[in-house]
């Protein structure tokens, strides 16, 4: 309430409503933004919304439309088909890449690639061939409903926007926003940012041994974030202490760290004193 949020503001026009809204829609799929939060998946979504588009709607449009609140794009079977081919190609073209060596005459390519692609949860297979053109076909199947996808190789990894070219048609734009070292994307698609892990099928039947490591609640504990030497301890047993006193002092890489406590409440432990050497993630002080 006391500060304006706004980056800018984006309008559109045209002949017609249809086209202006349409224009908005590519100038926002084209709008990169990095570092900040913004609003863009929800604009996006509502420029697709029915009662948006009959130009009929209220004040209390958003709460009507949205009443347990903006949860992303639903994604509809074609938009799967797409997502999935698309994320498919661009973790080919990355592995290519990563196999090919400077200088060297034969590049070390794979001419199928048989992967598992998850979308919001739900697994997708994708069979991807690079064809004679340089061009790529994406076999993918979805809940066992089959499409082949024929994928111009029309774009870079390099490219803040993927204009694709599906079976000879545009297809949604979409923003390559991460590439991670597990073969996992961040693609930001009809507005919304999404996660998306690519791996290879043989890869994938061995998930079930990787178990999730369980979240740790770390509010009321006060832990070391590097190995280091405790130079002194500021609480006691039985202490009172309020969210961010500090609890004890480490030393590390020639630099005295302050460490505070992230709530308030009663020391319940103790389990260093000055002069002790500490690990990372050590557990220094325990409150209840």
């Amino acid at each position: 309430m006391y500060y304006d949020p706004m980056i800018c503001k984006l309008t559109t026009f045209g002949k017609t409503r249809k086209e202006a809204i349409d224009t908005a829609v590519k100038a926002l799929d084209h709008y990169v933004i990095r570092g900040v939060t913004h609003n863009i998946p929800l604009l996006r979504d509502v420029l697709h919304e029915p009662v948006f588009l009959s130009g009929t709607f209220t004040t209390s449009y958003l709460p009507q439309t949205y009443p347990d609140g903006f949860k992303g794009v639903q994604m509809a079977t074609g938009d799967l088909f797409e997502l999935a081919s698309l994320a498919a190609v661009i973790h080919c073209k990355d592995q290519t890449r990563s196999r090919t060596i400077l200088n060297e005459a034969e590049r070390r390519t794979i001419k199928v690639w048989d992967l598992l692609v998850q979308i919001k949860g739900r697994d997708v297979n994708v069979s991807v061939k690079t064809l004679p053109c340089g061009n790529f076909e994406a076999s993918v199947d979805v809940d066992g409903e089959k499409k082949v996808c024929k994928v111009d190789n029309n774009f870079t990894l390099a490219d803040s926007c993927i204009d694709a070219v599906i079976d000879g048609e545009k297809s949604n734009v979409i923003q390559l926003i991460a590439r991670h070292p597990d073969g996992s994307l961040r693609i930001r698609f009809k507005g919304t940012a999404i996660n998306i892990p690519v791996m290879p099928k043989a890869a994938a039947q061995y998930r079930h041994y990787m178990k999730a490591k369980p979240k740790v609640d770390l509010s009321k504990v006060v832990i070391s974030p590097m190995p280091g030497v405790v130079k002194s301890v500021s609480v006691e047993v039985g202490q009172l202490v309020g969210e961010g006193l500090e609890c004890c002092v480490v030393e590390a890489m020639k630099m005295q760290n302050s460490m505070k406590s992230s709530v308030t409440g009663k020391v319940k432990a103790v389990h260093v004193k000055p002069g002790d050497t500490v690990e990372e993630d050590q557990v220094m002080v325990e409150l209840e």
